[in-house]
Order: structure tokens, then C-alpha cells, then sequence
């Protein structure tokens, strides 16, 4: 199997781990959003010109907090952007290709795509599940009917499945990390906000509490288990899969092509154990709130005291009380 490093080029990462990286990452997105990504209006041709691709960063650059460019306050706009798009070039975000005697500017595909996860990744908020389990249901109802047309719809279904299960998991480790953050709030007010903010709003599941409900998708967990069981033991349906994947994976044998199948198999089958994901993922919730309400209610009960004696202190020193 391929490596990540073999898929992009070897300077990829180097403006996301530069001093200006926060600068970097902005410009990128807004490239991408301008002239490379679904929403932007295609080139035409061989791609955009030098000039229109620096007059985009242009346009960011001028846009941005001054203070955030440093010691480049004194440098020509014009002059920081053919910098600044030199220095995408050379680290392979942006493309160059020269036909006669213009340039043609372009970023690679692959980027794109590793671009758009890494934006996913950084704005992904609460998960729902729901939506995720109805698909992958309906997917694999589809390819039960009919295997051979839908063996495609089938993968792509698999890859959803283990990433709802990679986000169970990684929501109860990010519940473990939140747990530690608000413990090092040193003030009520920072505290509460945190909890709300951070806890409530941006780590629970969107539909957390719905997920063991009747009429929630995960009612068809194990009927997801049965129909990609059978679709593995079924030797019709088996060899319509396993000759798609042959085709579509380019495997120089069906041994090889079986064992692609088999690693989709078992991701649906993973459904088997989503109780205890689920269980798992309440418990740490669980002791999560609960020590962060016993933490709120000491911070209440201590400020509550301590607003008592000073109270009290200020009465024998004859000075004006607090109320308290």
C-alpha cells in the first residue's frame, strides 16, 4: 500500500509548519475556494494564468490583519505575493505548466483532496450519526437486490461505516481531553463558560441522546451485520462483488480481489460491537459531567464562604458589609 509521502510532494507540509502558518492555511483555503475547489468558476483552457493567480493572494494579502504579516509591512504588496505564490510553487501546492510561451497555473488534484479533508477535519463539529447509519443502510439494502450494479455503492458504504465508528471512538477519547481542560479552569466564570462551549456545544454527538432510541437508524444495526454477511456467503452474490472489485481495484487475481471485499465485509461487521462503543462512550461522558458538576459545585459552595468571611471581617472591623 502506498504512503502518504508517496501521494503528495515532498515539501507538502512545509507552509503548514511554518512561523506564518495560520497565514499560510488561509491563503490556501482561499485559493482553493477562489479558483480551484466545486464552488469556483473553472479556467478555461490549460489553467489560470501567473498574473490572475497572483492578484488572487493580492486580494488576501490586503485583506488580512496587518499585524499579522509582521516585518513585511514595509514590502510592496505585489512584491510579498509573488513571494508568497514562489513559494507554493516550490512546495508543490501550486503547479506550474508552461505551453509555448505562457504559464499555466494549476493546483494538483490529489492536494485538493487532502485539502478539503484537512478543512473537514478543522471544522467538523458535533457528529450525527443518524444521517450516517440510514445511508450505509440503504446502501447495503440496494446492493443485496442487486450486487452486481451496486457492489460500488457497497464500498463506499464501508468506508462511511468505519468512519462512524473511528468518530465514537475518537469522541469518547476528545470526552477524556475535555475532562482535563476544564480541570485546569482556575475561575468559576471560566469554568462554566468552558463547560457550556467547549462540552455541550462541540463534543457531544448531535443526536448523543437519541442514539438508543427506537426509531433512531441504529435500530438496523444488525440488519446491516446480516445483509453484508450474506452478501460474503452468498456464492452468487459473492462472485458478483468479488468481480467488481477485480475491475475496479485492478487485481491481478480473484484471491486478491476477495480479500479487498473481505476487509469491506468486515467493516460493516464492526455494527456487531457498536453497543459497546455506545457503553463506552457513556461511561466516559458519564464521569465526565460528573466530576465537572462536582468541580462547579465546589467553586459555588467555596466563593459562597469565602464572600461569608469577608463578610463577617468586615463587620468587626466596623467597615461596610458585603450582604454576604
Amino acid at each position: 500500500m502506498p504512503s502518504l509521502f508517496d501521494r503528495v510532494p515532498p515539501l507538502t507540509f512545509a507552509p503548514l509548519a511554518a512561523p506564518r502558518h495560520g497565514q499560510y492555511w488561509d491563503l490556501l483555503l482561499h485559493l482553493y475556494d477562489a479558483r480551484f475547489g466545486p464552488d469556483a468558476t473553472p479556467a478555461e483552457g490549460d489553467g489560470f494564468s501567473q498574473r490572475a493567480i497572483t492578484l488572487e493572494i493580492e486580494k488576501f494579502l490586503a485583506g488580512i490583519t496587518l499585524a499579522s504579516v509582521d516585518d513585511a509591512l514595509d514590502t510592496p504588496l505585489n512584491i510579498r505575493a509573488n513571494t508568497d505564490y514562489r513559494y507554493l510553487v516550490d512546495t508543490g501546492w501550486l503547479r506550474e505548466d508552461r505551453i509555448g510561451v505562457k504559464r499555466f497555473i494549476s493546483m494538483p488534484t490529489g492536494l485538493q483532496r487532502m485539502l478539503e479533508l484537512l478543512r473537514q477535519f478543522a471544522e467538523e463539529g458535533p457528529q450525527h450519526i443518524g444521517g450516517k447509519v440510514q445511508i450505509i443502510f440503504n446502501q447495503l439494502e440496494r446492493a443485496q437486490a442487486d450486487p452486481a450494479r451496486e457492489a460500488g455503492g457497497f464500498h463506499e458504504a464501508a468506508l462511511q461505516a468505519r468512519q462512524l465508528i473511528n468518530a465514537l471512538n475518537a469522541t469518547t477519547m476528545h470526552v477524556r481531553e475535555v475532562d482535563e481542560f476544564l480541570s485546569s479552569q482556575d475561575s468559576t466564570p471560566a469554568f462554566v463558560r468552558v463547560f457550556f462551549d467547549n462540552y455541550i456545544g462541540k463534543v457531544y454527538i448531535g443526536d448523543y441522546h437519541s442514539l438508543r432510541t427506537e426509531n433512531h437508524p441504529l435500530q438496523h444495526r444488525m440488519r446491516i451485520v446480516q445483509v453484508a454477511m450474506e452478501l460474503r456467503d452468498d456464492p452468487i452474490k459473492r462472485g458478483a462483488m468479488i468481480s467488481y472489485y477485480r475491475e475496479a481495484f485492478r487485481c491481478m487475481t480473484d484471491d486478491e480481489a476477495a480479500v479487498r471485499f473481505e476487509r469491506d465485509v468486515s467493516r460493516f461487521l464492526m455494527f456487531r460491537d457498536i453497543d459497546r462503543h455506545l457503553d463506552r462512550l457513556n461511561a466516559s461522558v458519564d464521569r465526565a459531567t460528573a466530576r465537572a458538576l462536582s468541580r462547579l459545585r465546589y467553586k459555588l459552595r467555596t466563593q459562597d464562604t469565602l464572600d461569608k468571611l469577608i463578610g463577617a471581617t468586615l463587620r468587626r472591623l466596623g467597615g461596610p458589609d458585603t450582604g454576604g
